[in-house]
């Protein structure tokens, strides 16, 4: 399935006259046009998630689903959504962030949720379904929404990218926007098609994607967790932080697998060369 999308990060600040602290709504956003060879989009998906990874991760399995069986919203056997959440949580993270969520939507509507959703999402899903094509006037819609129930609020809206991919059959490109409080970066990779190999799988592109994401953030908790446990007097407590940072290295491991996986697969060019895992353990072990 060819697949052109963009992932969001988003930041809302919801201010109310009768308020002095704004409520805050922050959020990974990843739209999933599904549609056939012929071009014809069958449904949207808007998936929402507290991390990119797992944003990327949940995007990926609809599509999954999608390929193998058709339409997901009119099937006589209705797609298991605990089940695809479950596959997209990884051991590590249902260990020690077992409170991270996700929300799919379609028509502006919650198809799923798991975890501590803000409400405002909804709001803002319906919003953006009433107007399509233009989700920034879906902030103003949100606006007149509270106008309507007797609260006058103003809503500023930050976003940038974190996330581009063109997917054919023949060719993918993915860019992956990294940002951190201190600076921000970008690596591309190109995944062509070999004489030999099937058509390229946009759902095994964004499984690697969500793997370099996920796999970055497993180096620095790696990293850091080591440098933990070298100052550490209490035996126990050690020992705990030992074990995580080995858990981290093994979801990592497999995080490392589906890349070799694609590269096995296909024909995959870096730009500029792809993220050396062992040296952002090495570079937070380090780190003051």
């Amino acid at each position: 399935m060819d697949l052109n999308t963009s992932l969001l990060r988003e930041k809302f600040l919801i201010k109310d006259e009768n308020n002095a602290s704004p409520l805050v709504a922050v959020s990974n956003r990843l739209p999933v046009p599904l549609h056939s060879s012929d071009g014809k989009t069958h449904e949207t998906y808007i998936v929402r998630a507290q991390t990119m990874y797992h944003c990327i991760r949940m995007s990926a399995q609809i599509i999954k689903t999608f390929d193998e069986l058709g339409p997901v919203s009119s099937r006589d056997d209705s797609f298991d959504w605990d089940e695809a959440f479950d596959t997209v949580m990884g051991d590590f993270d249902k260990h020690y962030f077992e409170d991270r969520w996700v929300a799919v939507y379609k028509d502006g509507l919650p198809v799923f949720k798991h975890g501590n959703v803000h409400a405002f999402l909804d709001i803002i899903e319906k919003c953006d379904y009433a107007s399509p094509d233009e989700y920034n006037k879906s902030i103003l819609l949100a606006e007149k929404t509270f106008e309507k129930l007797g609260r006058n609020v103003e809503i500023e809206h930050d976003e940038n990218i974190g996330l581009n991919v063109s997917i054919g059959e023949n060719q993918a490109k993915c860019g992956i926007i990294l940002r951190n409080a201190d600076k921000s970066g970008t690596f591309n990779f190109k995944v062509d098609k070999k004489a030999d190999s099937s058509t390229i799988s946009a759902y095994q592109c964004l499984k690697v994607c969500a793997a370099y994401l996920e796999g970055i953030q497993l180096s620095f908790i790696i990293g850091q967790t080591l440098n933990h446990t070298e100052n550490i007097d209490d035996d126990e407590r050690a020992a705990k932080e030992k074990q995580k940072a080995r858990r981290a290295k093994e979801r990592m491991n497999k995080m490392l697998a589906e890349i070799k996986t694609l590269e096995n697969t296909y024909s995959v060019h870096y730009r500029p060369e792809k993220p050396d895992f062992d040296k952002i353990i090495a570079d937070a072990k380090n780190a003051i």
